[in-house]
């Protein structure tokens, strides 16, 4: 029987062995990429794209021709392209690939009408991900830079991307939610490669000024940061209690075995844990950083300003404050834990948000985390560390004064809304409305709260149905009236 299975297993290895020297020929490879090559020619002439052109233009409707198309045509383009990048890349320099990526980006910039399966567009994110991260290999520098030269690219990739990085928060599969960090974590990439060229940075910045779209793009992201950096921290703290209970040696030796072996398993998994969460975050955080510095507007709007001054003074506190111990590890890097670069990334973000006074209010208002002492000793620490400049050093110092400034003159001005009537109060959030609305299900919500609700999921929370922003009919009389008793109760207070 035992040699039986060893002359199965060996037979097994030289399939592989054979089928792998096949699949890597370069004849075999060149001419499939020819193949391909004509094959997208024929598909983008579907769309309406001749060979050699740059210029891309959609219709209203998809053309007939192209709706019947089966989506594995595309599909198995882009695995064959993948794999033959990945393993037989020369072959990527020696044929004509053009038509290929000019339909990759066709799939991925095209009105949604033309393209309706995510899984394609998820795809070929994927392998421009790769490409870019790749991109100083002699061998696939030719196809990322046609890539990002095309015309195509320059007026939509950036658009589609933050379109797309919002759009995958709900994908109807049953792994939605892993399934999107991944999709973002490539487009993050994609977003580092195309910022480090000057055309990009203009397409970054038009896209910024449509706010609405925008928003929602930054709100995806300050969701995700929010979410990977908890979880990393509190996964570090796991790990540091395993690790301290290991070294105490004398209560190790007299744990039961079995709780040893539990706790050693938890600590490997953890630490795995950590190597996904960690990279994925430090990703999405520097995306913030860099285009925070260049179009700070749209992060110090009303609908996300407030959550990301509460995400950075979370993570400041946890970084700097007395807890930060609980973060120590053994081996940081086993965790792709690099604590310096961490808080040298908030701390820019910070710096790059601090010439807006909104910020600083937002700041005040983060119930949660902010204390006037926060910035002190999180400054004490950058310093002695030696984590960024003096430069940085000194507006953070400036945006903490003025927060504890603004935070003083609102505890003079604050006022005891508790016995404020049901009726005035946001039903989701309990808070007095500053601008209520009516909602076509007929429930009066404060127009903020709702708008926050919108950028995650475009529904009425009450019973599902689709809701959009036009829908909301300002309720005049209410806000009248709540105004009318606020003012009486400043009033009765002075």
């Amino acid at each position: 029987m035992y040699i039986k299975s060893k002359e199965k297993i060996n037979a097994l290895k030289r399939a592989k062995q054979c089928a792998s020297i096949a699949l890597q020929d370069e004849n075999l490879i060149e001419t499939s990429l020819e193949f391909y090559g004509k094959v997208s020619q024929l598909l983008l002439r579907y769309v309406g794209i001749r060979p050699a052109e740059l210029k891309a233009t959609f219709s209203s409707e998809a053309p007939w021709i192209w709706r019947l198309l089966p989506d594995y045509y595309i599909d198995d383009i882009w695995d064959f392209l993948m794999s033959a990048a990945m393993m037989v890349p020369q072959t990527l320099s020696k044929r004509n690939i053009d038509d290929i990526l000019t339909l990759m980006l066709v799939v991925i910039c095209a009105p949604r009408h033309y393209i309706q399966n995510p899984h394609l567009i998820a795809k070929a994110v994927e392998v421009i991900h790769w490409l870019c991260a790749r991109s100083e290999h002699t061998l696939l520098r030719r196809a990322t830079e046609y890539l990002f030269n095309h015309e195509l690219a320059q007026d939509s990739l950036v658009r589609a991307l933050t379109k797309l990085y919002a759009d995958v928060e709900t994908t109807g599969a049953a792994t939605e939610f892993y399934d999107k960090f991944n999709i973002r974590y490539h487009i993050s990439i994609i977003f580092k490669y195309a910022w480090q060229k000057s055309s990009f940075r203009h397409s970054f910045l038009t896209t910024a000024r449509d706010e609405k779209e925008f928003i929602r793009f930054l709100n995806m992201a300050i969701n995700d940061v929010t979410y990977l950096l908890d979880e990393s921290l509190q996964l570090l703290k796991k790990i540091h209690d395993i690790e301290t209970d290991i070294d105490n040696k004398d209560e190790w030796e007299a744990t039961p075995m079995e709780t040893r072996m539990t706790k050693t398993q938890q600590l490997s998994q953890y630490e795995s844990q950590c190597c996904t969460y960690l990279p994925l975050g430090m990703e999405t955080l520097n995306m913030l950083e860099y285009l925070s510095a260049n179009e700070p507007g749209p992060f110090c709007s009303s609908e996300l300003i407030d959550r990301l001054a509460a995400v950075l003074d979370f993570n400041l506190h946890e970084l700097s404050g007395p807890n930060s111990r609980l973060l120590k590890v053994k081996e940081p890097s086993k965790c792709c834990f690099d604590p310096k670069r961490l808080l040298e990334k908030i701390v820019e973000l910070y710096c790059n948000l601090a010439p807006d006074e909104r910020f600083a209010e937002a700041i005040t208002r983060d119930e949660r985390s902010y204390r006037p002492t926060l910035f002190k000793s999180a400054i004490e620490r950058i310093q002695n560390r030696h984590i960024t400049t003096s430069s940085r050093l000194e507006v953070l110092y400036n945006l903490s004064q003025i927060a504890e400034r603004i935070a003083e003159e609102k505890s003079k001005e604050e006022m005891d809304l508790s016995d404020a009537p049901d009726e005035f109060r946001d039903p989701l959030m309990c808070t007095v409305m500053t601008d209520p609305v009516i909602l076509p299900s007929g429930v009066i919500m404060d127009r903020s709260v709702i708008i926050k609700h919108l950028l995650n999921s475009s529904t009425d929370p009450f019973n599902r149905l689709p809701l959009t922003i036009e829908q909301l009919i300002p309720a005049a009389q209410l806000k009248e009236q709540i105004d009318n008793w606020i003012h009486d109760k400043k009033s009765r207070t002075v």
